[in-house]
């Protein structure tokens, strides 16, 4: 079955390259639309390469930043559509298959199940399909197939290093593809970008940079006009001068997740774009906190700089701040250095010393259902 999948889907399936990115669409369309994700080509112009070879520039027809999907238009069909079924009638613990370009390489097929039907991503009310189906980044708007190889979701997040991969359900767009569906390919080549604000999802033009209705930034911007874009491609520039593959540890937008001393330490794209943030949640802030508090406070004043222990929903924090731009790596090097080794050692006395217990997992609170 699974290669009878693979040799139904494979033509449909097309490699998406968006500035220094790449990731995976499918034609959706008998006119040749192609579904991807909003955030792989937002700002950037885009190509499409058919599993043949052939590559050639697409349209951005439709982005939808709050549900996180595009629509393309290449032109011309360059594949037969992928059936695109209503992912209302899945159940967790269908087997399912994903499709895509992980990490470049094209045409892979991975096959794994639904373990849950409605997860959240931060503050975004958007429910998202789990699946242990392996995903990786450059998987970024595939598909995700049922065993009938229909589409019922577009892959696009992971957790890094924790084996989980979400989908956007089909059910969030099938309303915006139909209303493509009646489009000639003619028309896709001439109409007006549809573009809708990631948080009210109130429409507006390709270049606005804020909603008029909501007031907060329409797309995947940081305040100042740095794109998430060129921050993540600064951002990765650095991790690769400390030793760091920004693409093995990837975690999802502006996100990127190493593992030290058995603790998971997060880098955070923050401030403007140009600052990243190394934290590390140590532990739980015990019920009768009074010691643990004054022993924070004391480190905090004498033996963590350039660091800085914060509580964040009772949970201890360790972080360090550095920018991205900064370009003394040896400084950077020594203070992440500095970051991890404290780390290591203020867990150890975290648990010795006051028996905390190990925090949740940071996005626990956020990831509903």
């Amino acid at each position: 079955m699974s290669n009878q999948i693979f040799t139904a889907v494979r033509p449909s399936v097309v490699s998406v390259r968006a500035g220094a990115a790449t990731a995976t669409g499918f034609t959706a369309l008998r006119n040749g639309l192609i579904v991807t994700n909003a955030h792989v080509v937002y700002g950037c112009r885009v190509y499409v390469r058919t599993h043949g070879g052939a590559e050639r520039e697409a349209r951005i027809v439709h982005l939808d930043m709050r549900q996180d999907v595009a629509f393309l238009s290449p032109g011309e069909p360059l594949g037969p559509p992928l059936p695109v079924a209503d992912s209302t009638a899945v159940e967790v613990g269908d087997e399912v298959f994903v499709f895509g370009d992980p990490l470049g390489l094209p045409a892979t097929l991975s096959r794994g199940i639904i373990s849950s039907k409605e997860r959240r991503r931060h503050d975004i009310k958007v429910d998202y399909l789990q699946t242990d189906a392996a995903m990786n980044p450059g998987n970024s708007g595939g598909p995700l197939l049922n065993t009938q190889g229909q589409c019922i979701g577009v892959a696009t997040w992971v957790m890094g290093g924790e084996g989980l991969g979400f989908a956007l359900p089909t059910r969030n767009f099938l309303p915006a593809l139909r209303t493509h569906a009646t489009m000639a390919v003619a028309e896709l080549a001439t109409c007006a970008p549809t573009v809708s604000c990631r948080f009210c999802e109130t429409p507006h033009d390709v270049g606005d940079r804020w909603c008029l209705v909501c007031g907060r930034q329409t797309g995947f911007h940081h305040a100042g006009g740095v794109t998430h874009r060129t921050a993540e491609a600064a951002a990765a520039s650095l991790l690769t001068q400390l030793g760091i593959d920004p693409v093995a540890t990837y975690a999802g937008e502006g996100l990127w997740l190493i593992t030290y001393g058995g603790q998971e330490v997060w880098l955070d794209i923050v401030g403007e774009g140009d600052a990243l943030a190394f934290t590390a949640r140590l532990g739980l802030l015990p019920e009768a906190p009074v010691d643990v508090l004054r022993w924070l406070a004391t480190a905090n004043d004498r033996t963590v700089s350039p660091c800085r222990l914060t509580l964040e929903d009772g949970v201890i924090v360790l972080q360090l701040v550095e920018s991205v731009a900064f370009r003394q790596a040896k400084i950077i090097t020594a203070n992440l250095q500095r970051f991890l080794g404290l780390v290591v050692a203020i867990t150890r006395a975290l648990r010795t010393t006051f028996g905390v217990m190990e925090p949740p997992h940071r996005f626990a609170g956020s990831l509903s259902g």
